[in-house]
């Protein structure tokens, strides 16, 4: 044991028995006591879509913020130095995204705006229900009280035959398309350099959603639908 009295002996102890100095990721536990119930109705629904895709649909729903200042993150530099992250001198603009994935098909339907409001929310709504013309949908999305489960909203899902599924409180990894809007930060939002040039930004952001406007396996792969379990319960 004298060989863990080093500091490098006590680096190899800790990586022997997998322990590392990582930063911590901020979540907030979820107390609904229905949990269960909702990702087993979830996964029972997923496999049912699957298999009946000419009598019911499966749609993940969220909305997700753009913004013009670039996130921070890693990038490749040369030792001594440190990659800068160039921000505008300009105010932090914000767009908007409400987005829904096909979870038997993997096809994006979007729309931004530069905010989602309720009307927002019930004309996408109808342009959903107008490109499925089967006799289910059923819509996964949050509890975000003043927008999805306003009472103009729920009328409309019930007016246009839509059945929500409310996903568990606090547990946003339940809804797949979280994972997507991981995939856009990553690839399009971190370090990027157009934060003086706001519209080639969001054409950039088009350009990278418009590729899973179609049916995708590779969005399926990307969200996790093809993972088992596909609705996941930790991040």
């Amino acid at each position: 044991m004298s060989v863990y009295k080093s500091l490098s002996g006590i680096f190899y102890l800790l990586s022997s028995i997998r322990l590392a100095w990582i930063r911590c990721r901020d979540v907030v536990e979820s107390v609904d006591p229905s949990i269960a119930y909702k990702i087993r109705r979830n996964r029972r629904i997923l496999g049912y879509v699957r298999t009946h895709p000419q009598q019911a649909v499966m749609l993940f729903l969220d909305e997700f913020s753009v913004y013009r200042q670039p996130l921070r993150g890693k990038a490749w530099a040369k030792k001594g130095t440190q990659p800068h992250n160039h921000r505008s001198r300009k105010a932090n603009t914000r767009l908007r995204l409400v987005g829904a994935i096909n979870a038997a098909t993997g096809q994006l339907h979007y729309e931004i705006a530069s905010k989602i409001t309720v009307k927002k929310l019930c004309q996408f709504l109808s342009q959903l229900r107008q490109f499925y013309p089967v006799r289910r949908i059923y819509l996964v999305l949050d509890n975000w009280y003043n927008v999805h489960r306003h009472p103009t909203t729920v009328a409309k899902l019930e007016a246009l035959g839509m059945i929500a599924l409310w996903q568990p409180l606090y547990l946003p990894q339940s809804n797949p398309i979280e994972k997507l809007w991981w995939h856009l930060t990553e690839k399009i939002l971190r370090i990027h350099r157009l934060s003086d040039t706001w519209e080639i930004l969001k054409h950039r952001v088009r350009a990278w959603l418009d590729r899973f406007t179609a049916p995708s396996h590779r969005l399926l792969e990307m969200v996790g639908l093809l993972s088992t379990p596909a609705i996941r319960t930790q991040p």
